[in-house]
């Protein structure tokens, strides 16, 4: 699969999310980079156990809030 962006717009700027499939023993999980403020902020999504991508890990107050609307984005795209 090829990477994707989509815009969210958060605190009145379109910031573009990058979302990168990777493989891993694990299993498949989702690298995304967004950057805010001139700072770059990285954070992984894994689907749980009720089929839903969640935020695995620690992420920024501001991107956790957004989990729901990021499942839905990774959905459409896979």
């Amino acid at each position: 699969m090829k990477p994707f962006n989509e815009i969210i717009h958060v605190d009145n700027e379109a910031l573009s999310f990058h979302f990168n499939l990777i493989h891993t023993v694990f299993g498949q999980k989702f690298f995304i980079t967004v950057n805010k403020d001139r700072r770059a902020f990285v954070f992984d999504m894994k689907k749980g156990d009720y089929g839903k991508w969640e935020i695995v890990g620690s992420a920024p107050q501001w991107v956790q809030q957004f989990e729901e609307k990021l499942d839905d984005i990774i959905t459409k795209n896979i």
